[in-house]
C-alpha cells in the first residue's frame, strides 16, 4: 500500500515509476489538495508482471492548474488494474487528467474510471486511452469518463479512446458530460433539504459507485475533503 498526499504552496513537478514483480499487489492512493495558487504536474507509471494486481485511487482537489498523467503497463499474463480518478474543481481551477492502460500480456484486465464534479467557472479535461498490443490475446479493458456540471459556466471535456492491435480482445469506452438534475434537486427540496445541500448530496451520490472501487480509508477521506471544499466554496 502506497499513500501519497500533496499539500504545496508553490509549483510541483514530479513523476513516480513503480515496477511490480510477478504475483505482486499494490494499492496506490493519491490525494492532491495543494493551495489555491499552486501549479501541479504529477506523473505515475506502474508496470505489472504476471498475475500482478494494481489498484489506484486518486483524487484531485487543489491547485490553480493541475495536470496528471497516469499509465499502467500490464506486461505479464493475467495482470490487472482497477483505476479510479475523482476530481472536484471550483472557482477558476483547471484540471487535466490522463489515464492510459497498455496491455502487453495475455488475458490482462483493466478498468479505468474518471468522475469529475465541476463548479463555478472551473473546467476539467479527462482523457483515457486503452492500448492493446498484438500479443495481448484475450485482453479485456474498459475506460470511461463522466463529468457533472454543477452550474452554468462550468465546463468539461471527456475524451476516451481505443488503440487495438489484436482482434481476439474486448475493449470498450464511455463518456458523459451532464448538468445536475433539476428535478432531483427540486424533489429533495420538497423533502426539506435546502438547495445548496440538495445539490451537494446529488453531486456526492454520482461518485459513490466510483469510490466503492477504492480502499475504504481513501473513500472516506475523499468524501470528507469534498464536503469541506464545498462548504468553503
Amino acid at each position: 500500500t502506497l499513500n501519497t498526499t500533496i499539500i504545496d504552496d508553490g509549483s510541483l513537478n514530479q513523476h513516480t515509476h513503480i515496477v511490480l514483480g510477478a504475483h505482486s499487489t499494490i494499492n496506490y492512493a493519491f490525494i492532491q489538495k495543494a493551495s489555491p495558487q499552486a501549479i501541479v504536474f504529477d506523473g505515475l507509471t506502474i508496470e505489472a508482471d504476471n498475475t500482478s494486481i494494481i489498484t489506484i485511487g486518486s483524487a484531485t482537489l487543489g491547485g490553480a492548474h493541475c495536470r496528471l498523467h497516469r499509465e499502467t503497463r500490464l506486461n505479464g499474463e493475467l495482470a490487472r488494474v482497477t483505476h479510479t480518478e475523482i476530481a472536484f474543481a471550483h472557482h477558476k481551477q483547471r484540471f487535466e487528467i490522463t489515464t492510459n492502460a497498455v496491455h502487453n500480456g495475455h488475458s490482462t484486465r483493466g478498468t479505468m474510471l474518471t468522475h469529475s464534479l465541476v463548479k463555478d467557472t472551473a473546467k476539467t479535461v479527462a482523457r483515457g486511452l486503452i492500448t492493446i498490443n498484438e500479443h495481448a490475446d484475450n485482453a479485456d479493458s474498459f475506460v470511461a469518463q463522466h463529468a457533472l456540471l454543477l452550474n452554468r459556466g462550468a465546463a468539461a471535456d471527456c475524451v476516451p479512446d481505443l488503440e487495438i492491435h489484436n482482434s481476439n480482445v474486448k475493449a470498450s469506452h464511455g463518456a458523459s458530460v451532464t448538468p445536475i438534475d433539476k428535478d432531483k434537486t427540486f424533489y429533495l427540496q420538497t423533502r426539506g433539504v435546502d438547495e445548496t445541500n440538495a445539490r451537494r448530496e446529488l453531486a456526492l451520490a454520482t461518485i459513490e459507485n466510483a469510490l466503492a472501487r477504492t480502499p475504504t480509508h481513501f473513500a472516506e477521506e475523499v468524501r470528507t475533503l469534498i464536503a469541506a471544499k464545498w462548504g468553503a466554496a
